[in-house]
């Protein structure tokens, strides 16, 4: 049975460019979609296996065979869905989200959400449209593992007397 397997991973450190290049090559060969973003990647791929937890784990040694070391990457997510036949081929495409998925996935206002896409530490959009900026889906769920969430209102300042 054909089973389709998405996995995120974000790097345990910076990826050298030339590295980057190695790991899509070597994944591409093995009929591997790999997207790269500065937090990590995305795989996409379908795999014969009797389980999901097979398919899982196919695509897994797949990855990890293709990298110079398999500690520079961490996975964080891994979805398995069943190929179905009369199913439509997979695009491949990245499931692109704008300010109000954004806000739905931090939990958030579209306020907040805008303020918080300006900082230096969220994954730069993957294009700003009129409608405004767009990102893909995965390059936010890896934000989502390192954001250090404070809830409440920062503490007001001290007026000067």
């Amino acid at each position: 049975m054909g089973w389709r397997v998405r996995a995120d991973a974000v790097g345990t450190q910076p990826l050298d460019p030339r590295v980057v290049m190695l790991i899509r090559d070597a994944l591409h060969r093995l009929g591997v979609q790999v997207t790269f973003d500065r937090y990590g990647l995305t795989i996409r791929v379908t795999v014969e296996a009797s389980s999901p937890h097979e398919a899982a784990q196919k695509a897994m040694d797949l990855v990890r065979g293709a990298l110079p070391d398999p500690r520079i990457l961490m996975p964080v997510r891994l979805e398995v869905a069943e190929e179905l036949a009369s199913a439509p081929s997979p695009s491949g495409a990245a499931e692109i989200i704008g300010i109000a998925e954004l806000a739905t996935m931090l939990l958030v206002t579209k306020q907040r959400a805008s303020e918080l896409a300006k900082s230096p530490e969220f994954p730069r959009p993957l294009a700003i449209l009129k409608a405004g900026p767009v990102w893909t889906r995965a390059s936010v769920a890896r934000y989502l593992t390192t954001w250090q969430r404070r809830p409440g209102r920062p503490p007001r300042k001290a007026q000067a007397a």
